[in-house]
């Protein structure tokens, strides 16, 4: 069995920072936890059937489809059961991911 030891005796971390290379060419570190849905990309928004499947909710773009992303993200959790999004699980993702929208359009000062 091999061991990952220094040379004095202690175990070393396997844990790394990784770094990537973004479109843009800028390096960014993986470092930063955020999950996609906590992310706010507001060229993606444009896009909703993206949007959803960059979520993991392409599912429901036959239903958002036609929508706008600033109509979408004021919408309760009943608008989204009377819309057809059945699952609980989707439907607080959503309702989540459009809090973070908010935040985020508040913050920055973007009217939605």
């Amino acid at each position: 069995m091999k061991n990952n030891a220094s040379d004095d005796g202690r175990r070393r971390s396997s844990s790394a920072t990784t770094t990537t290379t973004t479109t843009a060419g800028k390096e960014s570190s993986s470092n930063n936890n955020k999950k996609p849905s906590e992310v706010v990309d507001m060229e993606l928004l444009k896009d909703v059937p993206a949007w959803l499947r960059s979520l993991r909710l392409h599912k429901y773009n036959p239903i958002f489809g036609d929508m706008r992303w600033q109509d979408m993200v004021k919408m309760s959790d009943q608008e989204l059961l009377n819309k057809g999004v059945a699952a609980l699980g989707a439907r607080r993702k959503m309702l989540k991911v459009f809090e973070n929208v908010k935040a985020h359009c508040e913050a920055n000062d973007i009217e939605y």
